[in-house]
């Protein structure tokens, strides 16, 4: 019976082995699907391996496998599209395993306007998907609630004690202001960042990276307003700051190419919006690697944005 037990013991073990090869494999197919321009199956694969690696409890490797769905969906199908509703969906589940109910929110909501628009607000899959949302975001309602309390009290009590301008109102005028930013009451929030940003102009370095985050908050609120102009001063401003004192090649320094690239989207300058989300593909290849749902978001934009400049040259 020992034997017995020992031959069991080694075939749970080569099973294990086995199955691991196999999802490596699989990766190897998708990405030769996609390169034969075979998109379909190649969807089908990638939620198939999704759904096997979210039922062994491996959810970034399943959260990589469905951004490689979606990124092929949106480009085949586009964004409005049940099926690329349904991984969103998927992708929701999963961060919501992964305990990131922020982001499973974003998902949720995505893939719920998209049911809402082609299916109909009362249909039962898209209140089964606002059930979600709402599930998710009445606790986080109730966080950032005490945390607004929290945060004003203390910032009452730092300007009494060192006067409105101290650097040491910085870091709280910082959480207040995304506190706010969550909340949705966005002109609070830039009042915040601004008075954040005029504090760090006094007194940190002109290169400071820190000054790069207050000038970016400001810039990220100025671009959820719709005022992308003054957006895209800001961000650009960062970018000067963040190439300074981090490089080229820094991941915060992508990022904010890739916001500027996405106001210029937004703006209608397609062509330097499409260098941009172009030099941001190759660099979140380097620093991510080549599956990373940012690098496949970056693709995704590229696509886009080539979109957009082809129909704007072709009706010229």
């Amino acid at each position: 019976s020992n034997n017995s037990s020992s031959n069991k013991g080694d075939r749970r073990s080569v099973r294990k082995s086995l199955s691991q090869d196999d999802v490596a494999t699989t990766k190897l197919k998708i990405q030769a699907l996609i390169d034969q321009g075979r998109d379909e199956e190649s969807v089908q694969l990638s939620l198939k391996l999704a759904r096997r690696l979210a039922r062994r409890q491996r959810l970034a490797d399943a959260l990589e496998a469905l951004s490689t769905a979606l990124c092929v969906q949106v480009r085949t199908v586009g964004d409005e599209h049940l099926a690329t509703a349904q991984t969103l969906l998927q992708m929701g589940e999963v961060l919501e395993g992964m305990g990131d109910p922020a982001r499973a929110v974003e998902k949720y909501s995505k893939a719920l306007l998209v049911q809402e628009r082609l299916m109909g607000k009362y249909h039962e899959d898209a209140r089964a998907t606002a059930l979600k949302v709402a599930r998710l975001q009445t606790p986080q309602a109730v966080c950032l609630q005490r945390a607004r309390a929290l945060y004003e009290e203390a910032l009452a009590a730092k300007i009494e004690a060192h006067g409105p301008d101290s650097p040491l109102l910085l870091v709280t005028l910082t959480n207040l202001g995304a506190v706010h930013k969550h909340q949705g009451d966005l002109a609070l929030a830039l009042d915040c960042y601004t008075r954040a940003l005029a504090i760090a102009a006094k007194t940190q370095d002109a290169s400071h990276p820190d000054l790069a985050v207050a000038v970016s908050d400001v810039a990220e609120v100025h671009r959820l307003e719709g005022d992308f102009a003054k957006a895209l001063q800001y961000y650009r401003w960062a970018l000067s700051i963040r190439t300074a004192a981090l490089g080229p090649q820094h991941l915060q320094t992508a990022d904010t190419m890739y916001n500027i690239a996405l106001v210029e989207k937004r703006l209608g300058d397609y062509a330097h919006s499409l260098e941009l989300f172009q030099q941001v593909a190759r660099l979140f290849r380097e620093l991510h690697g080549p599956q990373h749902p940012d690098t496949l978001d970056a693709l995704v934009q590229v696509q886009r944005v080539q979109r957009l400049f082809d129909k704007a040259n072709s009706s010229c």
